[in-house]
């Protein structure tokens, strides 16, 4: 992790080794191909829940072309970097059917229902989409 320079953020932190099996092919004109693979273990924070949970990051066809490559030091860092980072998701789930925190007292879900699920559930149980627009109108 530290050769590939990778940075936790607020989402992600890569505190395990990833492993790789990299193999450099002549593809003549002075190029070479890179194929390979890499897989390894990031921790991340779940969008719904907020919770950490572990995220597997396997990608199993890399693929990349260095031209004018002979006698010269590859440095691999850049790409493979790019391709961990590329695999990550946009959005982060714990498990598929995360239940996330309760929008009015931020309790997880995913341990049970909250004391003010059923108040808020009434609240929101009006055939009108709108009523609680109309009521925070009202009140002002």
């Amino acid at each position: 992790v530290s050769d590939l320079k990778l940075e936790s953020d607020d989402r992600f932190e890569f505190n395990d080794e990833f492993e790789y099996d990299l193999s450099l092919t002549d593809i003549g004109s002075d190029s070479v191909l890179l194929l390979g693979k890499i897989s390894g273990k990031t921790d991340i924070v779940c969008d719904r829940c907020t919770q950490k949970a572990k995220f597997e990051i396997l990608l199993p066809e890399l693929c990349h072309r260095y031209e004018n490559a002979y006698g010269k030091e590859l440095d691999l860092t850049n790409k493979l970097r790019e391709d961990i980072l590329l695999s990550l998701p946009q959005k982060v789930l714990c498990q598929e059917d995360c239940a996330g925190l309760c929008y009015s007292c931020a309790a997880d879900l995913n341990e049970g229902p909250c004391d003010c699920e059923e108040i808020i559930d009434e609240d929101f149980q009006s055939e009108d989409p709108w009523a609680a627009l109309d009521a925070f109108e009202e009140s002002k």
